[in-house]
């Protein structure tokens, strides 16, 4: 990894869980909170490669880490914010692929 400040990560974010209860609507259990994970890896809002901004449900990446080009795996749970043994269930996981970016630059340009 190179020295310097990461500016330009690619943002993607994440539909909202709802809660369904039963036996009718009600909203007393509080709110939901997220855990995010990259690999395995818990996410912070500052955690590299990737980062994970609950607020506004966004993921962010950047990696000049060749080791993970290819397919990676990045995952959210919803929890109670004041009961957090009560969760979404297993995590919801989803996949990255990290591309060389060298083998399509987006342009190139030859000096006349």
């Amino acid at each position: 990894m190179h020295d310097f400040d990461i500016v330009n990560r690619y943002e993607f974010s994440h539909a909202l869980f709802t809660v369904q209860t039963l036996p009718f609507a009600h909203s007393m259990c509080g709110q939901l909170s997220y855990r995010a994970t990259f690999n395995s890896d818990s996410l912070s809002s500052n955690s590299n490669p990737m980062a994970y901004v609950e607020s506004s449900n966004k993921f962010a990446i950047y990696s000049e880490d060749f080791n993970l080009l290819g397919m990676n795996q990045f995952g959210i749970q919803a929890y109670f914010t004041d009961y957090n043994s009560i969760d979404s269930g297993t995590e919801t996981v989803s996949e990255i692929d990290i591309i060389d970016p060298c083998l399509n630059p987006f342009s190139l340009s030859v000096p006349t």
